[in-house]
């Protein structure tokens, strides 16, 4: 996905590419056990109002990849640790909306991604994200983002969704069917 789904655009792999990528190993490899990983929430955020100067500038920089040119206010303090700049540039308020948009975006693919997949579905995370939460009740730092080795609650107490078999409505698959039989007829199609 990352090689031929990239949005440049948008400059991450869309939850409707991952989508379509994901159907199409279902029909590929009907047999196999899949693990989908959308990159929303993770930053950076689709979705969010781009008429924000601060997201604008912040955007632009990840873009042409150099550090962002603002007179914003950098949320600099040292009892403020930062996983990178980005949570610096941004208002917390502003970076709470913007991930909760960006996983509003997802979820209804992914909720229709459950009932397509064959057997059980887990639906889960790889890490969660921090805003501002202090890294100890007796230290007084607060952390932004997410880093490996860093162990705080919302970084590692993630969703853990089951969805069994039976509890899916397998009605659904029909759009599988559908696209399956469609490749199978452009294969069957001689270019004579």
């Amino acid at each position: 996905m990352w090689k031929d789904g990239w949005s440049e655009t948008h400059h991450t792999v869309l939850p409707e590419t991952m989508f379509n990528y994901t159907i199409d190993g279902i029909i590929k490899y009907p047999n196999k056990k899949f693990i989908v990983h959308f990159i929303q929430p993770h930053f950076p955020y689709i979705g969010y109002d781009i008429q924000d100067e601060s997201l604008k500038k912040l955007r632009n920089s990840i873009i042409t990849n150099s550090k962002p040119k603002t007179s914003i206010n950098l949320h600099k303090s040292i009892f403020s640790l930062y996983a990178a700049e980005i949570y610096m540039l941004i208002d917390k308020q502003k970076q709470i909306k913007a991930y909760k948009n960006n996983l509003e975006i997802t979820l209804p693919y992914v909720e229709k991604l459950i009932n397509l997949l064959p057997g059980s579905t887990v639906v889960t995370a790889d890490h969660g994200e921090a805003f501002g939460e202090r890294i100890h009740p007796f230290l007084p730092f607060k952390y932004y983002g997410h880093r490996a080795g860093l162990r705080i609650p919302v970084l590692i107490d993630i969703p853990w969704l089951l969805v069994k078999h039976e509890e899916k409505d397998t009605s659904k698959v029909k759009e599988v069917e559908e696209k399956n039989k469609i490749q199978k007829t452009i294969k069957g199609l001689s270019l004579n």
